[in-house]
């Protein structure tokens, strides 16, 4: 199996920071999207899909001379469901049927997810002890979100008022944030019980205690003992509940399973591995 090359697109987006930042701690290289030539020999990872790749291959196919070379795999780390259209297995199939022009398989970090269209492979998206910027802070928060917050997340954090909720940030300012914050609070976006793995990914490197609400399957975690895990309705008093203790049970064990037994590295060749291409 060739060693696979990261695609990043021309458009950067801050979303997949820490993505890329795991690509880079884990000594893969990296290209964009325009430099893939179809006529050499090759193994490419892109994440996100935007409005690069399809052009691209399109005209890289309209001038080519023979059969497609390289393979390409699209990492899949958007919940299909974002746009406000509830869940459905047929929907995200017939989703995937147009982006199966272009790539030659598709990667998705939940299990549960991947259940809805059997073409998909699971790979598992590991963290990287790296990810964490080395600062010394005192706990200045109790609980962070790292994410936008829209009425259903609302509607949990409202519950938790009296509680220090670290705010949205990026780069240095950031990393000081979540060394001085214990918890991981994540509230899926939609009812959708889909994991949010880069989430996952970053309170794993900062050896945070994660609370999250109900994945249908958060495998390689075990509930209850790598991640704390609560339905929608009872979320807030379950976090509630491991902010009031000085010293929670579950600090660092996130971090061992993701960090290190499922490394970013392991979880990559792990899915090569798994993937017929």
């Amino acid at each position: 199996m060739l060693e696979p090359t990261f695609v990043k697109t021309r458009y950067r987006y801050d979303s997949y920071t820490d993505f890329w930042k795991l690509v880079e701690l884990s000594g893969f290289p990296t290209c964009y999207v325009d430099q893939i030539d179809l006529e050499k020999e090759g193994l490419f990872i892109t994440s996100p899909i935007n409005g690069e790749l399809r052009p691209h291959m399109d005209y890289r196919r309209s001038i080519l001379k023979g059969p497609q070379k390289p393979k390409i795999v699209w990492w899949n780390l958007e919940r299909p469901d974002s746009n406000g259209v509830p869940l459905s297995s047929g929907k995200y199939a017939k989703e995937n049927d147009e982006i199966f022009r272009y790539v030659d398989a598709i990667w998705v970090s939940d299990r549960y997810l991947q259940t809805l269209d059997s073409r998909t492979t699971f790979a598992v998206l590991g963290s990287h002890v790296g990810l964490a910027e080395s600062v010394q802070q005192p706990k200045t928060y109790d609980f962070a979100v790292m994410s936008y917050i829209n009425p259903r997340r609302e509607t949990i954090l409202s519950q938790l008022r009296d509680f220090r909720s670290a705010p949205n940030a990026w780069g240095v300012e950031r990393a000081h944030i979540l060394a001085g914050t214990p918890i991981m609070l994540n509230i899926h976006q939609t009812d959708a019980p889909i994991c949010e793995p880069l989430r996952f990914a970053l309170a794993a490197a900062y050896g945070m205690t994660l609370v999250s609400e109900t994945c249908a399957d958060p495998w390689p975690l075990v509930r209850d003992d790598d991640v704390v895990t609560a339905d929608y309705g009872d979320l807030a008093v379950v976090a509630r509940r491991h902010m009031s203790q000085k010293h929670d049970a579950f600090s660092g064990r996130l971090r061992k399973k993701l960090a290190i037994e499922w490394n970013f590295i392991k979880g990559v060749e792990d899915a090569l591995g798994r993937t017929r291409l």
